[in-house]
């Protein structure tokens, strides 16, 4: 008989321990993190992506097709209150023909035209270098399974 079972890998809205240890309690074989690293200094994020992350504007996220031509996950921007008003090209010519509005409306200073992916849990993020945010996570992590073991008892 073959196997057939696929490992489980929990993603979207886990942003720290108790995340991660609720993916693993639910049977997950483990969880991929993305917004939860975007404000690491490692990370590709400018200084404009970084202050949405950090900002009150970070509690706005949403779905939208008018960054890139396929639906994703986003700060709210300008570009994408625009953008939504009118007919979005497909994938991947809106994704070049944004990258070329942002770059041009970033030439000006603006920086409503980028797209700062980011999920639900973006106003969760920590600023941390990457490796301590790890050692963080593994904390978070352990402390968070301690306590569901207990729970057990």
């Amino acid at each position: 008989a073959r196997d057939l079972s696929v490992p489980v890998i929990a993603a979207g809205g886990v942003m720290d321990g108790d995340g991660i240890a609720a993916a693993l309690a639910l049977g997950a074989a483990g969880a991929q993190m993305g917004t939860a690293f975007a404000a690491c200094p490692e990370s590709a994020a400018d200084a404009a992506y970084r202050a949405a992350l950090s900002g009150v504007e970070a509690g706005r996220t949403r779905v939208s097709a008018a960054i890139s031509g396929r639906p994703a996950r986003g700060v709210e921007n300008a570009f994408m209150r625009r953008a939504d008003e009118t007919k979005i090209a497909a994938y991947p010519y809106a994704y070049d023909l944004g990258k070329a509005l942002n770059a041009a409306a970033k030439a000006k200073g603006d920086n409503g035209y980028a797209p700062h992916w980011a999920g639900q849990g973006a106003p969760l993020g920590r600023a941390l270098p990457a490796s301590e945010l790890v050692a963080m996570l593994e904390r978070e992590t352990r402390e968070a399974i301690a306590g569901l073991s207990a729970l057990n008892r």
